[in-house]
């Protein structure tokens, strides 16, 4: 009788090392494949992915995750993963809090604009800013003025303002090469906002001039193969702080005083006035929906929420006590107070309530989870 043939068992490490080796050669055989049928697809970028595939293997230890260093400021909701913006980095944490890769930081007051996996972080202490994505800085520039305020294009384009040592301010665009496009003289105007079309060919920039005491604001909206502007807004007496295009080519516009809706950059379609009330805060990560929160007339705590899909507003709610943060989705709102976070549906339903530390300063609302940012950790809770 013939002796039966012994299996060999792999052992576990051996086992997984080959897994590994065939899900990158898998990887690579399809990403070339892609690249002989489509193109435009080089050897840095495939081996940047692979480098990204791999690191996702493995599960971090989980939520709650320990801030170290200055703390956050910022974080965004990016694929599965968390982004995060801090005055000494930027971080990329995974669902279960690996540490995907970090980007140290070395400006004296940097900022943030993060829009579809692309930021650029400038320094308004100076003209420093760099271009990265998610996992690393794609490239720095220096210029000859100090920054006031930026943003990035999801095409990789972008933009600031800067401002010269006799006051003067430029709006200066540029495509994601870092060539020059388009600029603007503001002469005696303050530039305070800026955000870029998604197409890639339009500005709008939001600006402030001081009149006889009194503060009055424009809203320019710009084409890049444009010597002129295509149009210009006021808002009198008023102080724009927020200019964003939500819908093609519609922009959404926010003031202390209140919301307005421009259609195909040249129409003022709507205006929402917040009244005797004060802005508190707004939150707009998400493409369509904001959530803009007010103070009531006469208090220092009493909070409402009026969330907008577009042109419409969908809900308000009457939160009734101090709100420190908004966070709003396709899907649902988080409010962040003292002591809790409440989720509502887009009906303003309350979809859920979770307690939260006093020394919350943040929330990001995600699908079926809530990040709660305080000084020396990010809690994640599912709801």
């Amino acid at each position: 009788m013939a002796k039966k043939k012994k299996s060999t068992k792999l052992k576990p490490g051996v086992s997984m090392a080959l897994k590994i080796a065939l899900i990158v050669f898998i990887a690579i055989t399809l990403i070339f494949f892609a690249a002989r049928m489509l193109g435009g697809i080089t050897l840095t970028s495939v081996v940047e992915n692979i480098k990204i595939s791999i690191s996702n293997l493995g599960a971090g230890d989980g939520f709650p995750y320990s801030v170290e260093g200055t703390g956050v400021k910022k974080a965004y909701i990016h694929s599965d993963k968390l982004f995060t913006f801090a005055d000494d980095r930027t971080l990329l944490l995974s669902s279960s809090a690996k540490e995907l890769s970090t980007e140290s930081i070395d400006y004296g007051a940097p900022i943030i604009d993060f829009k579809d996996g692309k930021a650029i972080v400038y320094d308004t202490d100076s003209g420093k800013l760099r271009i990265q994505n998610t996992s690393k800085v794609v490239s720095e520039m220096k210029l000859d003025n100090k920054i006031t305020c930026g943003a990035i294009g999801e095409k990789g384009n972008f933009a600031v303002s800067s401002i010269t040592s006799n006051n003067q301010t430029f709006f200066t665009a540029y495509d994601k090469s870092g060539e020059e496009i388009f600029k603007w003289n503001f002469s005696d105007e303050l530039v305070t906002c800026i955000d870029l079309s998604s197409d890639g060919k339009y500005a709008v920039v939001g600006a402030i001039k001081s009149t006889d005491a009194e503060t009055d604001s424009k809203v320019y909206v710009f084409r890049f193969d444009s010597e002129e502007y295509v149009s210009c807004f006021d808002f009198n007496r008023s102080v724009v702080v927020s200019v964003r295009y939500v819908k093609s080519h519609d922009i959404e516009v926010i003031t202390e005083k209140g919301r307005a809706y421009i259609t195909d950059n040249t129409t003022k379609a709507s205006e929402t006035d917040f009244g005797s009330n004060t802005l508190h805060d707004i939150d707009h990560i998400d493409e369509r929906y904001t959530a803009i929160s007010t103070l009531k007339y006469g208090s220092d705590s009493s909070v409402i929420v009026d969330v907008f899909d577009g042109d419409k507003k969908i809900y308000t709610i009457d939160v009734g006590s101090s709100a420190k943060a908004v966070s709003v989705n396709e899907r649902y709102m988080a409010v962040l107070t003292d002591s809790k976070v409440t989720v509502y549906n887009k009906k303003g339903e309350v979809k859920a309530e979770m307690s939260a530390d006093v020394s919350a300063s943040d929330v990001i609302v995600s699908n079926k989870k809530v990040y709660i940012i305080t000084p020396v950790e990010i809690i994640c809770m599912k709801f």
